[in-house]
């Protein structure tokens, strides 16, 4: 009976090892989850790599422009820094300017936007937080 048992294992074996058939759909199944995360890691690294460069070049255009400006106010700066990321979700942007005038005028700015995947996977937010300070001559 045991010598039965222990054919019909061995030649269940034999026939499963010997029968191909199907082998490209389980590895298939085993490689597609990993990739396609994979992919979709790399298009939200994009994302945020994107988004944070979109905020330093509005950092850098604004302190340009504000270099220029005779009379400078913290609400032109907050104003030109939100015009300048139109394209970001206003509702996760938070933009802090502050100004000193004496002898020179220093301008202080942070830029503070919460990034936010698109992945269900990460549903905590990432903060992205670029400022300067700079002081600006008031005579040209």
């Amino acid at each position: 009976m045991k010598s039965k048992l222990i054919a019909m294992l061995l030649t269940l074996c034999c026939r499963l090892y010997s029968n191909k058939k199907g082998t490209s759909a389980v590895e298939f199944a085993i490689i597609v989850l990993p990739f396609l995360l994979l992919c979709f890691l790399c298009l939200e690294a994009s994302r945020y790599f994107w988004n944070a460069s979109q905020i330093q070049n509005a950092l850098i255009k604004v302190v340009r422009e504000s270099s220029f400006q005779q009379s400078l106010t913290t609400t032109y700066v907050v104003d030109k820094v939100k015009a300048s990321l139109a394209n970001l979700d206003s509702a996760k942007l938070s933009v802090t300017a502050s100004i000193v005038k004496t002898s020179t005028t220093e301008l202080d700015l942070t830029i503070n936007y919460q990034f936010v995947s698109a992945l269900p996977l990460f549903t905590n937010s990432i903060p992205i937080i670029r400022s300067t300070k700079i002081t600006l001559l008031t005579e040209f």
